[in-house]
């Protein structure tokens, strides 16, 4: 069916410029309907000639890379190299894959820091005051500049914090087009007619160009598997038989494009900025060369474009300037398997979503997964979109079908369907409770008093805990220590060889006498140093100087709204510069203790790290639990090690006298900290009571080398889903006692044996890594328990 556009517009209108002059107009625009303008504001962009240049260092190093993929994948029998584009091979040269991901951080860090501009950020202010995150709306950039339009605008942190919308391209001179689809042209004023025309098959014109080296059957099977569709196969059709297809009176809903396309400055002749796609291996067509059959499938109810082939940026341009509401197009040239991957994924999401913008980005983002074997396939899917547009491609869907028959009025099912309306109201009831965020304090309650009943373990050997006491702070008659003091310490535990140092210890600021001496040894291979990035309190504290990012790790901890940590922070997406590492002081000390062991991490495609034959997953933001979860974070839930003690401990004065075994610091991960009450050191509370920081850490590093060398579990939160099925599951069990036992007695007695399985299963669930929510499926069981009686009863 044809949906109509009701949800705001934003257009960014960039004016006249380029990069090289910057873009001293810029207009935004919000409009809520078709005639109301609730937002109108004026801003600028400064030049960025750099970007330029940045841009075509990108795509000469991206060309080279894939021209080596295209090589290797010949000599090896790979599959999927092959470009829908013809490269040149004058065009290219070597490059690694390390060096293109170098210049893509720096041409991304460039695009960021453009946008984040004085003027260009009050625009972005503005436009954030009028929509909050979860609003669904469109968005378009409108520029005539095509350097610009080549931009990686969906790194815009604006597009990321607004997942209901994607960014589309726009010329910034478009025309009105008609509100009437191809159903309703077709129908005229008979409104009997239009019900019936607007139920007919979507009709796509499936073109099929050259396919010199490509593998187009795959494309064509996809377009097979869509629902409702009366599809057109036009395979390397002649100039001729292009335009007469497009002049066919019953007119086009979609026009579908696989095979070779080149961009203008590929061909000798001028095709006015746009390019040409190839039709057969002889002829190529540009837009200017069918203008009139473009112009009338358009005015015939023609919707959307999807040139599933290389560089349609100035084709999608010029679709648009002719009229057409929307085009989906490659912004580079593209390897065939990653064009099939985007098909499969637009597809499918577009005929589920019935929503193209959002179509168009839950493709371009499942790329990501097939970036280690195509670098920077996220970056190619373009949506262009005329913003005079109100009417919006027809979404291929299913044909109405008659409803199942009623269940029979005999059936066990039936006849007990009141108890089972109730317990899936009540379930449904508890959820929304949870995901408003109303029973985390009861959860996270019932999970320490769970996790504190856990077995006793060990204390773990491999640590060895470093403490400067309050005693220690009177024998040395200072605090602050001096870097003499600590640099004596660190050489007399380097004298023994452990594995890894962690000095929890802010050191960015050197506390004479011995700063020379710290900073020798600050120079230890081995040694990991802590920083802190900037939160809603502080400003972040600094490196120690003269250790390098790769031994840094940061100490920063998330705390639940009732201030207890639960959380184990391994990494952060986004680090400031005066924290300069992705990973914690954790994580740090567990790599750096596995390495000699041949373990080193491995970052699979979700965004999972792989240690051993272990692999972690971070909590995901949909989790329940955690109504207010941020995902920048790589968090796991933190096992605590449930000891008395995370793992031995002595204090300074100890080690610098010499009275510590060696064997407790040879090859062991050794944390320095502090644990006196008058330093300012940080302590929390946790499930196990209060903690120093540097225990805190202590039990993040047991908890990742116990997973990886022990096997001890790694605590995981289920997926909504699997949560609500649970809860569901348990109310149904309260329901049918409820309403099968005709006691009271009975149900009393069977609910309170229920609560008890249910939590020995919740229990026995924790013991081995998997928390499934046990107040909401109690609360699930009893209230439907208690419901189901006194449903019984009324009857």
């Amino acid at each position: 069916m044809v949906r109509f556009s009701t949800r705001p517009l934003v257009t960014l209108d960039l004016g006249t410029g380029s990069l090289a002059t910057g873009f001293p107009d810029v207009t935004l625009r919000l409009t809520t309907d078709e005639t109301t303008i609730a937002l109108k504001r004026v801003g600028s962009l400064p030049p960025a000639p750099e970007l330029q240049g940045l841009y075509q260092r990108w795509q000469l190093l991206y060309i080279a890379l894939y021209r080596g993929f295209v090589r290797r994948g010949s000599l090896e029998g790979g599959s999927g190299w092959n470009w829908r584009i013809d490269i040149a091979e004058d065009d290219v040269t070597q490059v690694s894959e390390i060096d293109f991901k170098r210049l893509c951080r720096e041409y991304r860090s460039q695009f960021e820091a453009w946008l984040q501009s004085p003027e260009f950020s009050l625009l972005e202010g503005q436009l954030r005051s009028h929509l909050s995150p979860d609003t669904a709306f469109d968005l378009a950039i409108e520029t005539d500049d095509s350097q610009t339009r080549r931009l990686p605008w969906h790194f815009w942190q604006f597009v990321a914090d607004y997942p209901h919308t994607e960014l589309a391209r726009s010329g910034r001179t478009y025309r009105q087009v008609s509100t009437d689809s191809r159903r309703d042209r077709i129908a005229g004023g008979n409104r009997r007619v239009r019900a019936h025309c607007r139920d007919a098959p979507t009709r796509i014109l499936a073109v099929f160009g050259s396919s010199h080296n490509l593998d187009l059957s795959i494309d064509r099977q996809q377009l097979q598997q869509l629902p409702h569709t009366e599809i057109t196969w036009c395979v390397e059709p002649s100039r001729q038989e292009f335009h007469d297809r497009l002049w066919e009176e019953k007119g086009w809903d979609i026009v579908f494009f696989a095979g070779h396309s080149r961009s203008a400055s590929d061909f000798p002749e001028d095709f006015e900025d746009s390019g040409a796609i190839a039709l057969n291996s002889q002829e190529h067509l540009s837009p200017e060369d069918a203008t009139f059959a473009l112009q009338t499938a358009i005015e015939k109810g023609l919707q959307l474009v999807v040139l599933n082939s290389c560089d349609g940026l100035g084709i999608g341009a010029c679709l648009v300037d002719f009229g057409l509401p929307a085009a989906v197009v490659m912004g580079e040239p593209v390897a065939d398997a990653v064009a099939q991957q985007f098909l499969a994924a637009f597809l499918n999401a577009y005929s589920r979503q019935g929503d193209l913008s959002l179509a168009v980005r839950e493709a371009r983002e499942r790329l990501q997964a097939i970036e280690d074997r195509f670098p920077c396939a996220s970056w190619l899917p373009v949506l262009f979109r005329n913003p005079a547009a109100s009417v919006f491609p027809a979404i291929p869907t299913a044909p109405p079908v008659a409803p199942p028959p009623p269940l029979l009025q005999f059936s066990w099912l039936w006849r007990n369907r009141k108890p089972l309306y109730l317990s899936v109201s009540i379930a449904l009831g508890v959820l929304l409770l949870r995901s408003l965020g109303l029973l985390e304090s009861l959860e996270l309650k019932g999970y320490d008093w769970m996790l504190r009943q856990r077995p006793p373990e060990a204390p773990d050997d491999r640590l060895l805990l470093v403490n400067l006491t309050e005693e220690d702070i009177t024998r040395l008659g200072r605090w602050p220590a001096s870097d003499a003091t600590l640099a004596q310490l660190l050489a007399a535990l380097q004298r023994h060889r452990p594995r890894v140092i962690g000095l929890n210890l802010y050191r960015n600021l050197a506390v004479a006498p011995g700063t020379e001496a710290l900073a020798v040894q600050f120079q230890q291979s081995n040694l990991v140093g802590i920083c802190k990035g900037r939160d809603r309190d502080d400003g972040g504290v600094d490196a120690p100087p003269g250790i390098p990012p790769e031994r840094l790790g940061f100490n920063d901890v998330v705390l639940d709204r009732d201030r207890l940590l639960r959380r184990h922070v391994l990494s952060m997406t986004r680090h400031p510069p005066q924290c300069d590492t992705p990973h914690s002081l954790s994580m740090q000390l567990a790599y750096r203790y596995l390495e000699p062991d041949g373990i080193a991490p491995k970052l699979l495609p979700q965004e999972w790290i792989q240690l051993g034959e272990v692999v972690l997953k971070p909590l995901e933001p949909s989790t329940v639990v955690y109504w207010d979860f941020s995902g920048r974070m790589f968090q796991l839930m933190l096992n605590y090690r449930n000891a008395p003690r995370v793992a031995r401990e002595v204090t300074w004065m100890e080690v610098l006298d010499n009275r510590v075994n060696p064997e407790w610091i040879r090859d062991r991960a050794i944390l320095i900290g502090v644990d006196a009450t008058s330093t300012p050191d940080n302590r929390h509370l946790t499930p196990y009571g209060e903690m120093t920081g540097t225990q805190i850490h202590a039990h993040g590093t047991s908890q990742i080398l116990s997973a990886v060398l022990d096997d001890r579990a790694i605590i995981e939160v289920r997926s909504p889903w699997e949560d609500g099925l649970w809860v569901l599951a348990w109310s149904i069990v309260g329901g049918a006692m409820g309403w099968g036992f005709r006691r009271r007695v009975s149900v009393a007695m069977g609910l309170g044996v229920g609560a008890i399985g249910l939590s020995g299963c919740c229990y026995g669930l924790l013991v081995w890594g998997v928390w499934l929510p046990w107040v909401p499926a109690w609360l699930g069981l009893l209230v439907s328990g208690w419901g189901a009686t006194r449903l019984r009863g009324w009857k």
